[in-house]
């Protein structure tokens, strides 16, 4: 289901995203960033994200929350927080890849897509990657200053060239969210 978080599926992303980097270590910035944009990728080529995670608009730019909360050690779902912290830990300001969860709860276009952002955008550091996402049509329209403002769906849809798309890409978020709630998901 790829409108609805997964705690799984966010732990084999970040880890996937560590992997491709010689010490699998990154800023905490640097690999929300790096899965932001891979969500943003994915939706733009396939209509879905990966992580199924909500972006919310900061001072620094788009954030996945409960990858967030996730590596602050402090989500509100313990399965999840078990899941991240067997094979990810927060050292200071970094995530490190302690252990490899496979990718099973990914599909290769994910494996791919996350791999061809690392490509693009790992070499950046987390100031450019800020000022980078700064400049994405979604964060302009949805942030205001000091704030934490969700950005909607609808607007990051727009923002990547989806819009004639929004009604289906809707209407497979209620229908993912839906089966998510008859199944416990």
């Amino acid at each position: 289901m790829s409108f609805v978080f997964s705690g799984e599926r966010a732990t084999q992303a970040a880890a996937c995203v560590l992997k491709r980097f010689q010490h699998p270590r990154l800023t905490r910035g640097k690999l929300i960033k790096l899965l932001y944009l891979a969500d943003r990728r994915s939706i733009s080529e396939r209509g879905f994200p990966i992580t199924g995670d909500s972006a919310f608009a900061i001072q620094d730019g788009p954030i996945l929350t409960e990858i967030y909360d996730l590596i602050k050690g402090k989500s509100k779902k313990p399965k999840f927080q078990k899941t991240w912290s067997t094979f990810l830990e927060s050292k200071g300001a970094s995530v490190v890849l302690k252990g490899d969860p496979g990718n099973g709860k990914l599909s290769q276009d994910d494996v791919q897509m996350l791999a061809s952002i690392v490509s693009e955008f790992g070499g950046m550091s987390f100031k450019q990657l800020t000022a980078y996402t700064h400049n994405l049509e979604e964060y302009k329209r949805s942030y205001q200053k000091d704030t934490s403002t969700k950005i909607p769906l609808d607007t990051i849809v727009e923002a990547v060239g989806r819009r004639s798309d929004l009604e289906h890409i809707e209407r497979t978020k209620r229908f993912d969210q839906h089966l998510a709630s008859l199944f416990g998901c």
